[in-house]
């Protein structure tokens, strides 16, 4: 696990305080870049507000973890690139506004919280150390560039419910949501194994609404309101882990196989355990022309759905399968069959090939061209935070031989 306890109580107070929304985050930023240009940039906290995720199960591996702004992540491409918000960077590369090249930390939790040990947290209990989207090494930037009306660019600020530039120039609170566009992060961890996975997202601070809030603006996963229930605060702030889900295959009578199956084919009814994204359950109204999400806004209940799930089918070959004649999921070679909102498909399967369900996560990419203007409204989608579930294989004349029987 690559959690790691503080050796003292005066380190773990230390360490408590800069994780804490109550800190400043300049003085708990470090080895800041370019990426997010305002001083201190934007944190992103977890431990300090008492708040954790769960412990890996039993069995599980070395945890890593990636976030990323809804609407603008790209795990296939990681530069440290892009500053202006748009998740371009360079010119004509969609590298997102995500975690890039940072090494996450996630630290042991249970010292921070619960130091006497009296409220139970789990010993390997997992939260964020300190990070901020202005570390050195993060894609892009989550104070998104406003491409419409008077005022264009970044205002340093996420999600202002007021005229940021009546603010500055007259110290005057004009309420006004046209600047509100910063779209809401997500974070995933991944175990080495691939057998389970934590996923969550929430949206930028909630501003009060009765007055000038002229903070920068932060992100605190304390905010989740469905995950586990946290027995220190009462909150259900505790983010769980879920299994990568696997396929439950049915056959179907083979009348219904489809034309062209083929004399091997059989058509099977696949179902599997549905995933879902614990969340702040946030609403973001927005006036601003960027937003088009079906909500209307820039919570994480206005971003739409952020679960779907790949049907893949592989053909197994001899080079295929192991020594024991069990296959090799690393080399087998995925054809994406389809892609759907619900958890259960119809799929043909002939022996000596096998299928798997692949979890995707965030927003669907809504254009195939990538530039400024399309992905400074989130268009450009996530790619590449996915979760494969184990493959089932069905037997041929190749597994037969081997031994192995898939089903």
């Amino acid at each position: 696990m690559p959690a790691r306890r503080s050796r003292s109580p005066g380190g773990a107070s230390k360490l408590l305080a800069c994780l804490s929304v109550a800190s400043a985050a300049v003085l708990c930023t470090s080895r800041l870049s370019a990426a997010c240009t305002t001083q201190g940039g934007f944190a992103i906290f977890q431990c300090g507000d008492r708040a954790w995720f769960d412990a890996p199960p039993e069995g599980s591996g070395t945890v890593r973890a990636v976030f990323w702004q809804i609407g603008f992540g790209n795990a296939a491409v990681n530069n440290a690139e892009g500053t202006n918000g748009t998740g371009i960077g360079p010119p004509g590369v969609f590298s997102g506004n995500d975690s890039g090249l940072f090494d996450v930390p996630l630290i042991a939790a249970a010292p921070l919280v619960d130091p006497e040990g009296k409220i139970g947290v789990p010993e390997d209990a997992l939260c964020l150390g300190p990070v901020n989207w202005a570390n050195r090494g993060v894609d892009g930037c989550c104070d998104d560039r406003k491409i419409h009306g008077v005022r264009t660019g970044q205002d340093g600020l996420l999600n202002p419910n007021f005229d940021s530039e009546a603010m500055r120039r007259q110290d005057q609170f004009v309420p006004d949501l046209t600047a509100v566009i910063d779209h809401p992060m997500a974070i995933l961890l991944r175990e080495e194994t691939g057998r389970w996975f934590a996923v969550a997202a929430v949206a930028s601070m909630e501003r009060a609404s009765d007055g000038p809030d002229i903070r920068a603006g932060h992100f605190t996963l304390a905010s989740v309101a469905d995950g586990a229930a946290n027995p220190l605060t009462g909150s259900r702030n505790v983010i769980p882990w879920q299994e990568a889900p696997g396929l439950r295959l049915e056959e179907e009578p083979r009348a219904d196989a489809p034309a062209g199956a083929g004399q091997e084919g059989r058509r099977f009814e696949a179902s599997w355990s549905p995933v879902r994204v614990p969340s702040d359950l946030s609403r973001r109204p927005s006036d601003a022309e960027e937003v088009g999400g079906p909500g209307g806004g820039v919570g994480v209940l206005d971003m739409g759905p952020l679960v779907r799930y790949g049907l893949e089918r592989a053909r197994l070959l001899p080079e295929t399968l192991g020594a024991d004649g069990i296959p090799l999921r690393e080399v087998l070679l995925w054809e994406r069959l389809l892609t759907t909102e619900e958890p259960s498909a119809s799929l043909v399967l002939s022996g000596d090939s096998c299928a798997r369900v692949v979890v995707i996560l965030g927003r669907i990419p809504k254009s195939p061209r990538v530039g400024p203007l399309i992905c400074a409204t989130g268009k450009c989608g996530d790619v590449g935070y996915e979760v494969a579930g184990p493959p089932v294989c069905l037997e041929g004349p190749l597994l037969a031989r081997a031994g192995r029987s898939g089903r």
